[in-house]
């Protein structure tokens, strides 16, 4: 009954219209880049609907800037360190061959993006500028691997962290919120990325990218080239636990939303994370495959997080389970 109710949402969800071309190109870019985000996005509340779907695909654009791009670093880090240059109205250049549809039409988001008000741009502005400059930076500082928990933090902080701070400042500047502790908001962002970080591991080190900070695998003995050792489980709960550490801070941000949407939106992945953290704990399938929730269960996880009490008995439960 779940999934039904989820996918007629969906349906309807998908329809919803745009304010003008250059957004309607944004809404069909992002659901061609997200199911899940694009659906998330789309039922936020309209005040800020748009700016958060501009800001998607301009963070997107980093991201594959970064990481997807078959061009040398210091090209790349050259992108990355103009990037903020073209939300104040300068020219993009774009690298020759063929790229991502997303990269193709920034054009577009571009023009999205100055279709904005003023207040709903500042905000946008700053995440993309910080994120921007933390990837430069901790490339710089760091190379391939990051080494230690100080560094991991810094660099979750830029790529994820910032998008809750200033997403908290868009709430704020659509008069939707109050204000919210930054730490709560930088929490919010950091333990997801964790948690991803620990999902994506097999994949990371099959494609010799390492997120996890190198610290963990020196402080036990262990080689990361041979992440099958039964002693790599002690490092996935190193992890685990330095993910739970966020949160407390999640529930912090949770507790100061009072918007019923947002509320909603910003705790199905909190809980939907949790979740998973009990699957990932302590097992070692995490280093040979992918592990996901059933589609069952995010639906069912969509339809419970309707309160803030609903939400606390979901993560207490999930708390329990860990211990």
């Amino acid at each position: 009954l779940a999934l039904l109710r989820v996918k007629q949402l969906q349906i309807q969800t998908l329809r919803t219209p745009a304010s003008s071309h250059s957004m309607g190109v944004c809404f069909r870019l992002l659901k061609s880049d997200s199911k899940s985000y694009s659906f998330a996005i789309l039922r936020l509340p309209s005040e800020i609907r748009e700016a958060v779907c501009v800001l998607y695909l301009l963070l997107r654009v980093l991201d594959l800037i970064e990481d997807d791009l078959p061009l040398p670093w210091e090209v790349r880090a050259q992108y990355l360190s103009t990037f903020p240059l073209l939300l104040q109205g300068h020219t993009w250049t774009p690298p020759d061959g063929t790229l991502p549809e997303v990269i193709e039409q920034l054009p577009i988001i571009l023009e999205a993006y100055q279709s904005l008000t003023p207040t709903l741009r500042l905000p946008l502005q700053a995440a993309v500028t910080e994120m921007a400059h933390g990837m430069v930076t901790h490339q710089r500082a760091t190379g391939i691997a990051i080494t230690t928990f100080t560094q991991y933090n810094q660099y979750l902080y830029s790529v994820a962290g910032i998008v809750f701070v200033q997403g908290a400042e868009l709430m704020r500047a659509a008069k939707l919120e109050g204000s919210i502790p930054i730490p709560a908001c930088v929490a919010m962002g950091a333990f997801l990325a964790k948690v991803d970080n620990i999902q994506d591991v097999a994949l990371d080190l099959s494609s010799a990218r390492q997120m996890w900070p190198t610290q963990v695998w020196q402080d036990h003995g262990i080689d990361p080239i041979d992440p099958l050792s039964p002693d790599a489980v002690v490092c996935l709960n190193v992890m685990v636990v330095d993910a739970l550490a966020c949160v407390p801070g999640c529930v912090e941000f949770l507790a100061s939303l009072t918007h019923p949407q947002l509320l909603h939106a910003a705790a199905v992945p909190i809980v939907l994370a949790m979740g998973l953290l009990v699957e990932l704990a302590d097992n070692p399938e995490v280093f040979r495959r992918k592990l996901k929730p059933s589609p069952s269960h995010v639906c069912s996880i969509f339809m419970s997080c309707t309160t803030f009490a609903d939400v606390k008995r979901l993560l207490h439960s999930y708390s329990v389970a860990l211990t």
